[in-house]
């Protein structure tokens, strides 16, 4: 379980501040976050952002609740990106959460047809 959470770790600190980078640019975040380090062409900013969201989300949680929430692959932070396109492009936004929604049944059907519900049996 530890290196599964570890993993999930590194998969978020490497993509998130790259996903604000790509909004800022796009306009669908703030502008400041936009900005990279003239030298090594960082985006020290969104990396700034990112830590310390991180940092106040461990701070509030317990272990088992880290656990939970990187088990489910969906962060405060996710959520907050979510709010901030359907506020800054409400209708792409849209159209991007109801396709993702489009995905619900077919991960029901894929569920089932994988786990199917256990039987009574009778003796």
């Amino acid at each position: 379980m530890a290196s599964a959470t570890v993993g999930s770790v590194a998969g978020y600190v490497l993509s998130y501040p790259r996903v604000l980078l790509a909004m800022a640019r796009d306009k669908s975040f703030l502008a400041r976050i936009g900005g990279v380090l003239p030298v090594r062409r960082t985006p020290a900013f969104a990396i700034v952002l990112h830590a310390l969201l991180a940092s106040c989300d461990v701070g509030i949680r317990n272990c088992e609740q880290l656990a939970a929430t990187f088990g489910r692959g969906f962060t405060p932070f996710s959520a907050l990106l979510i709010g901030n396109a359907l506020i800054e492009t409400p209708a792409v936004a849209s159209i991007n959460v109801l396709i993702t929604l489009c995905g619900v049944p077919v991960l029901l059907v894929w569920r089932r047809s994988h786990h199917p519900a256990p039987t009574i049996r009778e003796d």
